[in-house]
């Protein structure tokens, strides 16, 4: 799913910072980034293009009826970085419902982080009811572009 968002995009002309939470093997978070003396490079990469973001496009799987622990702890490791900027998200679900318990969750802690909701529905839900995907990331699903 996310990489066929990110070719889209892409296909548009927009710029794209991929960060898969768990290719980044995080250390355990004892505190945020702004209280390290001496954060890893890895860390100061990621702060960086947090940072130089215009806005956050989430995409996520839902379980347990909430946003993927790999995302939340990732998130965790960053506050300012996150203020005034506005995010979209997309989750999914082998259910009916396309991931909307982990996408009101994952709104909630976006805007206790600071971030702005780029407009109320944006929200894009994903269920399985839907959606066709292959190993080249074609999509196939009812979306109106």
């Amino acid at each position: 799913m996310a990489r066929w968002i990110e070719k889209n995009l892409l296909n548009r002309n927009h710029t794209v910072i991929f960060i898969d939470p768990l290719k980044l093997k995080l250390p355990l978070l004892n505190r945020i980034y702004k209280e390290m003396s001496h954060p890893s490079e890895m860390l100061q990469s990621l702060r960086n293009h947090l940072k130089e973001a215009v806005g956050y496009l989430p995409i996520t799987p839902q379980y347990n009826k909430s946003t993927s622990s790999a995302m939340k702890y990732t998130l965790n490791y960053f506050l300012e970085e996150y203020y005034f900027k506005p995010f979209a998200i997309i989750s999914y679900s082998p259910g009916s419902f396309g991931g909307i318990n982990a996408s009101d969750q994952l709104r909630l802690v976006f805007t206790k982080l600071g971030a702005s909701l780029f407009h109320l529905t944006s929200q894009f839900l994903v269920s399985t009811q839907y959606l066709i995907m292959t190993e080249t990331y074609s999509m196939n699903c009812m979306i109106n572009e």
